[in-house]
């Protein structure tokens, strides 16, 4: 069996190579967004640093355009060689699970502590006891009684949850893709990501209403760092990384950004140097022993309304660095009790003969390495 490659040169060798940054970058997105957060949470949105320098995005937005761009990217090589069995049980089990207890510490224990109710009554509340199921069926936060009714987001219980459902549409996309013979997968996915720019562009009201989450304004952005993901893995052996790229992208962006292409060529910089950053002096380094960024991303919302409702505290650089550490304890428990032991039950859930690879819905591995990120 060959070795990963040492030294990472291409998106050809990110694509089989250990030896990466995705999960560090993964895990700065999503304090980025916890960091975004806070700046809403206590009622200053508007003097967001990134929203200020981009407008039409804050830092949450942007955080989300590289968890996108890494998810298509690193979803897609989890696809490959995958049948569709395979395939939803590794994504089943890389969501479910955590949200799932995510779910029922916020209701039963966040909740709890951030109520205006009487802690007997909110327990027996059928919003409360309803609220991790609501969760799972919906993939997004529901309401809690009389929860964090104080901060300037009163009542919001997890808003990050929000882009579960979208993220989710994404997989199912990829995986339609997969459905065309092994030959033509790329080319079916490049025609589906052609006609959905044609149809946000020519119809956006729309395409929208088809698109969970469709009306938020960085749906179509994060959709679109996705997509770009998706494509790079596809066409890894065609695109270099390459720093004078990524900088030049970035001065087109600069310089077109309040054009009619400026949205895309931000989302495209994003994307495309998000993968080069990936692959920084990657021979050096392998990817983390724990992924912390979807523990962060489960609990750093509804943990920050909790800091909140407790503290008032008004700066949001304060909430920032009180909720961090807390945040990054519960996502590192999550890690190790829940996510690493869900990802263990890979391909042991079913019946062996449902795992049968299926040839001809799935494109065969580009390398004999095998390697398979934990992202998947």
């Amino acid at each position: 069996m060959s070795q990963p490659p040492a030294t990472v040169r291409s998106l050809s060798d990110l694509g089989t190579s250990r030896r990466n940054h995705f999960g560090t970058l993964r895990l700065c997105a999503a304090l980025l967004v916890l960091f975004s957060h806070s700046f809403g949470i206590t009622g200053h949105p508007g003097e967001e640093p990134v929203a200020r320098v981009l407008r039409f995005f804050d830092g949450g937005a942007v955080a989300l355009m590289v968890f996108f761009a890494t998810s298509g990217f690193l979803v897609s090589k989890s696809l490959e060689g995958k049948g569709a069995v395979a395939y939803l049980e590794a994504r089943v089990l890389r969501i479910f699970p955590a949200l799932f207890v995510a779910a029922c510490v916020t209701a039963f224990i966040i909740g709890l502590l951030g109520t205006g109710a009487r802690g007997l009554d909110y327990l027996m509340a059928i919003e409360t006891r309803e609220y991790p199921l609501c969760t799972m069926v919906f993939l997004e936060s529901c309401g809690l009684p009389r929860v964090f009714m104080s901060t300037p987001l009163a009542g919001g219980v997890n808003g990050s949850l929000w882009t579960l459902p979208l993220e989710v549409f994404m997989y199912l996309v990829l995986l339609a893709a997969a459905l065309f013979p092994p030959r033509r997968q790329r080319v079916a996915l490049t025609v589906l990501a052609l006609l959905g720019y044609a149809a946000y562009a020519l119809a956006p009201e729309l395409t929208k209403a088809l698109i969970p989450k469709g009306s938020a304004d960085v749906t179509g952005p994060v959709v679109g760092a996705f997509i770009l993901g998706a494509l790079a893995y596809r066409y890894r052996a065609s695109l270099p990384l390459s720093a004078p790229l990524a900088v030049a992208l970035a001065g087109a962006t600069w310089l077109l950004f309040y054009t009619a292409v400026g949205t895309f060529l931000l989302i495209a910089c994003i994307a495309y140097s998000t993968l080069c950053l990936a692959g920084v002096q990657a021979g050096s380094s392998s990817a983390p022993a724990r992924d912390l960024s979807f523990g962060v991303y489960l609990y750093a919302f509804p943990i920050q309304q909790l800091l909140e409702e407790r503290t008032g505290v008004q700066s949001p650089y304060v909430l920032c660095g009180l909720a961090a550490p807390v945040v990054l304890l519960l996502a590192a428990a999550s890690w190790s009790w829940i996510e690493a032991p869900a990802l263990k039950l890979k391909g042991r859930l079913l019946s062996p003969r449902f795992y049968r690879r299926a040839d001809r819905t799935v494109e065969a591995p580009a390398t004999a390495s095998g390697v398979i990120e934990r992202a998947d």
